[in-house]
């Protein structure tokens, strides 16, 4: 934790000198219009300081499918906080903060999505049900890592759905609500692209 907050500290005091270069162009006599832009990004300058003081860095990862995100992102935060897997794993929008207070990684889901989510997997029961078993096994031919998931979804989608929790506390918790999130998720693309198709 002392290597963190020195490197607070050395990036607080760059932001700083940037800051400072760019308050001084106003003694430069540059257009008014110059004045305002570097008058902006003095601003930015210093709404970065608030960020970087409360150790919070924004990096948007985006790659295409199985291209390695949960693995690089993984790597930054030092630890197997995402699930990686050979096929594609992490098929939802995932932020990812530092908070000093918590023990414990934390995954928090919008009550939102915990609604949608429920919305999915009875639809899903339904198409499984009104498909039929077999023509679902052709559409999944690809994957069969999600076969255990749609016998659990036709017979007792229930039991999936009590496993996902507004707030889930551990990596073992988080890996495993993402895992079952991302692979209804799938379950449900490889079903509905089916039926585009007929």
């Amino acid at each position: 934790m002392a290597e963190i907050i020195d490197l607070k500290n050395n990036i607080l005091s760059k932001l700083e000198q940037a800051r400072h270069i760019l308050s001084k162009t106003s003694e430069l006599g540059l257009s008014n219009t110059a004045k305002q832009i570097y008058a902006g990004y003095a601003y930015e300058v210093e709404r970065q300081k608030e960020f970087v003081s409360n150790l919070e860095l924004k990096m948007a990862i985006v790659a295409p499918m199985s291209a390695g995100k949960s693995t690089i992102i993984n790597a930054i935060v030092s630890q197997e906080l995402l699930p990686v897997s050979a096929t594609a794993m992490t098929s939802i929008c995932t932020e990812i903060v530092f908070n000093s207070e918590l023990s414990e990684p934390t995954l928090n889901i919008a009550p939102e999505f915990i609604d949608f989510f429920h919305d999915l997997t009875r639809d899903l029961q339904r198409k499984i049900e009104l498909i039929g078993e077999d023509r679902i096994n052709q559409l999944m031919g690809g994957h069969p890592h999600l076969e255990e998931l749609k016998k659990q979804i036709h017979n007792d989608h229930q039991r999936i759905l009590e496993n996902i929790n507004q707030t889930q506390i551990g990596i073992d918790n988080i890996e495993q609500t993402l895992y079952y999130i991302n692979h209804v998720v799938r379950l449900a693309n490889i079903i509905d692209k089916s039926n585009e198709h007929n």
